[in-house]
């Protein structure tokens, strides 16, 4: 039986590592406020260089048959332990702008060379976060 692993960076190494994966927890419900299922994955493994123990957290992106989605997706995993990554996180975050926040974080992470992209990326949803702020002090004046 092949050992399951998960693909997540190494603080220690400095690189994106396949982690064996040593253990997992699952959640998947429906947020009856939001009118939309969610699910979250937390993996433990360990570096295969190092043999650091690492920690991940994966957000399931689609949902087999919500939407017409044939099948589970989730996002890549982001290393929670040790060290994590500087993210936003709250339940008044849409979705979209934490995805495309969590996709220029990872990019952020594995010093990859974008020309700008993931500036891009922080930079709209920092604007689309505090858009409705901008509008509520506009509002109290």
């Amino acid at each position: 039986m092949a050992t399951a692993t998960f693909i997540v960076d190494c603080p220690v190494c400095k690189a994106k590592v396949a982690a064996e994966e040593k253990g997992r927890a699952e959640r998947t419900a429906f947020d009856d406020d939001a009118g939309e299922p969610y699910g979250r994955r937390t993996s433990v493994g360990e570096c295969p260089r190092c043999h650091t123990f690492l920690v991940g957290e994966s957000h399931q992106i689609r949902f087999r048959g919500w939407e017409g989605d044939e099948e589970d997706l989730w996002s890549d995993p982001v290393r929670v332990h040790p060290n994590p990554p500087k993210t936003f996180s709250s339940h008044r975050i849409p979705s979209t702008v934490t995805v495309s926040l969590a996709e220029a974080g990872n990019s952020l992470q594995a010093n990859v060379a974008s020309g700008g992209f993931d500036h891009y990326l922080t930079r709209r949803g920092l604007v689309i976060i505090g858009l409705p702020l901008a509008v509520k002090l506009r509002e109290s004046r």
